[in-house]
C-alpha cells in the first residue's frame, strides 16, 4: 500500500484561487461552501483534490480554502483549520469494529 506524502500535500493545500466574487455562487446566501476539484500529480500518484472555500470573506485578495481534502488510491487526508487528519484507516477500522 502507497500512502499519501503528507508533506507533499501540504505544498498544494493552501494555494489561493483567484476569482470574481461579486457574482455567481459567491452571492447566494444558502451556499456555505464553494468546492472545487482539481486531479493533481503528488509525489507521483494521481491524488484527487477537493477545496472547500467558504463563501463569507473579508479579504479581497486571493481566496484560501478552509478546508482540503485529499483522496489517493487507498488514502484519505484533510486538513483544515484545526490540523492535519487521517481519514480513510480511522473509517475502516471503526466499520470493521476494531
Amino acid at each position: 500500500m502507497r500512502r499519501l506524502d503528507k508533506r507533499a500535500c501540504r505544498r498544494v493545500a493552501g494555494q489561493g484561487w483567484n476569482t470574481d466574487r461579486s457574482r455567481g455562487l459567491f452571492m447566494a446566501k444558502s451556499v456555505e461552501y464553494i468546492v472545487r476539484t482539481a486531479i493533481k500529480t503528488i509525489a507521483r500518484q494521481k491524488t484527487l483534490v477537493l477545496y472547500l472555500y467558504d463563501t463569507e470573506f473579508g479579504d479581497p485578495g486571493p481566496l484560501i480554502p478552509s478546508y482540503t481534502v485529499f483522496q489517493g488510491r487507498e488514502d484519505l487526508y484533510h486538513a483544515g483549520p484545526e490540523r492535519w487528519r487521517f481519514g480513510l484507516a480511522h473509517i475502516q477500522a471503526g466499520a470493521s469494529g476494531q
